[in-house]
């Protein structure tokens, strides 16, 4: 994996049909793998974040990513968001474990600026410290609908590329700015294609 040119990490969401990986041995042999090589492993599930301890225990070089603070959209419709918050804050005693603080106002059942989330937020950097937390790259995303929100009237269209890896898959995107001038946010590895996008 490591060969691999942009290879920079791994990550999984496991959703429920995935969900069983965690406890039937379908995953037990990626583990160990991705602390040999270092491999810094994002993760988020529905429910699941404290099968996590006994990962990080076993596999102490292993960096272990939380994402978007472990919450997920079920926990938001369910009403759990405090408890999936509880779960991440109690895997902070393990040092190879970080935390992506992402995706808030997405989870927020308020208006901007989504006030309900800061008790969320302040519980997990006080656990993790600033070391361990991590600006998570959906953000852009939503800051863009933050700043929106202030603007009444403004229309916005969204166009959304994914994946892009390749020259080839860049012209598509060129066309589509060209035609279609405004602001860009991005998230490109490959250098090149960084300078392509300018």
């Amino acid at each position: 994996m490591r060969e691999q040119p942009h290879l920079l990490g791994a990550r999984f969401f496991f959703q429920p049909t995935a969900a069983k990986w965690l406890t039937d041995g379908t995953a037990d042999w990626f583990w160990p793998m991705a602390e040999k090589l270092e491999l810094p492993v994002m993760f988020l599930s529905i429910g699941q974040t404290p099968l996590f301890a006994k990962i990080a225990e076993q596999h102490p070089r292993l960096p272990l990513i939380i994402d978007h603070l472990g919450v997920t959209i079920e926990a938001v419709k369910e009403g759990v968001v405090a408890q999936r918050i509880a779960e991440t804050v109690a895997l902070a005693k393990y040092p190879n474990v970080s935390v992506k603080l992402s995706s808030p106002p997405l989870y927020s059942a308020q208006k901007y600026p989504w006030r309900d989330m800061d008790d969320h937020i302040k519980r997990v950097f006080d656990a993790y410290g600033p070391r361990r937390c991590h600006w998570g790259t959906d953000y852009t995303n939503a800051i863009a609908r933050a700043t929106v929100v202030q603007f009444e009237h403004a229309q916005i269209t969204y166009h959304r590329w994914s994946l892009i890896r390749t020259r080839f898959q860049l012209q598509p995107v060129l066309r589509g700015i060209e035609a279609e001038p405004g602001p860009v946010l991005s998230t490109l590895l490959d250098r090149a294609l960084r300078t392509d996008l300018e």
